[in-house]
């Protein structure tokens, strides 16, 4: 049985910082300053990590939420999400189009609750995210890219898209949560991630300078250009393999064994812009991860 002392204080920790509008915050670390930014991507990551809290006091908090992130849809283009709600994007940021991993993240989310149901979720694979694959690759290109694999951003030129496989994890995800690994692009993605992880694990010949070696975790930043730290790949693989993607579960015990040097929680890059500068922190959300992590030992035993 979950500790109720600790599952009050959780609930309490999450009215507290729950949004107005139902949004879980975060912040921006961009050139020295820090600005506290509410987005679609933090709060389905929360939805995501309170899957295990089967608290009715949660209904609520939970019901907010999912408004919120419902509102990160396109009304142009019924079926793609963006990071934020549309035209409330931080006039502090450019313009960002709606792209694929908040697509998924969001409708993955919406679909486990019963705000979307399967028919739907096809549909938005099919129309959404299917067409938006790298259709060919150019040299040089990196060793794990593959062709049928998904892009980010939601728009018609694929050719200098970012392939990101993060992203790629959390379309996993949402195709087999669905029960639709038999469409294109699943097995094309799992294949890079597997790629990708492998790439990363392994070390540089003798022939490299020392100095020119990438650490692991540099490597790593290379596979997920929009996610600075680590933990979140193995947290995407986690969650796809947990909805079924088996396919991913040798790629995800590699990952548990490479070893890099963590932050401490509260500073730890959830995501960032493209090989830059500009980092997301949620210290909310990784007390809540925490917060599951500590208790899945006693769901166990309960």
């Amino acid at each position: 049985m979950l500790g109720q002392t600790s599952v009050d204080k959780l609930i309490e920790l999450l009215r507290e910082n729950q949004a107005p509008n139902g949004a879980f915050p975060s912040f921006v670390l961009i050139r020295e300053q820090r600005i506290e930014d509410c987005n679609g991507f933090v709060t389905a990551q929360m939805l995501r990590a309170l899957h295990d809290l089967p608290d009715e006091r949660v209904a609520e908090i939970r019901t907010r939420a999912l408004d919120f992130i419902t509102s990160c849809q396109s009304r142009q283009r019924p079926g793609a999400f963006g990071f934020y709600p549309e035209g409330e994007q931080p006039a502090w940021m450019l313009p960002l189009p709606q792209d694929t991993d908040d697509t998924a993240i969001i409708v993955l989310e919406l679909f486990q609750h019963g705000r979307l149901d399967r028919q739907t979720v096809l549909s938005i694979a099919c129309k959404v995210l299917i067409p938006h694959r790298l259709h060919w690759i150019e040299p040089p290109a990196p060793p794990w890219l593959r062709p049928g694999a998904f892009v980010t951003w939601l728009r018609g030129d694929t050719k200098t898209n970012i392939v990101d496989c993060c992203a790629n994890a959390n379309i996993v995800a949402l195709f087999a949560a669905a029960g639709i690994r038999h469409l294109p692009g699943y097995s094309e993605a799992c294949a890079m991630i597997e790629d990708g992880v492998q790439w990363a694990a392994t070390q540089e010949t003798s022939s490299v300078k020392a100095e020119s070696r990438m650490t692991v975790r540099e490597r790593l930043g290379v596979i997920t250009p929009f996610y600075p730290h680590p933990l979140e790949l193995l947290y995407a693989l986690e969650n796809a393999v947990m909805y079924g993607a088996e396919q991913l579960r040798p790629c995800l015990e590699q990952l548990r064994g490479m070893k890099w040097e963590e932050e401490e929680a509260d500073e730890r890059p959830i995501c960032g812009n493209a090989y830059g500068k500009v980092q997301w922190i949620s210290p909310i959300l990784q007390k809540v991860r925490q917060w599951r992590i500590d208790q899945l030992p006693l769901q166990t035993q309960g």
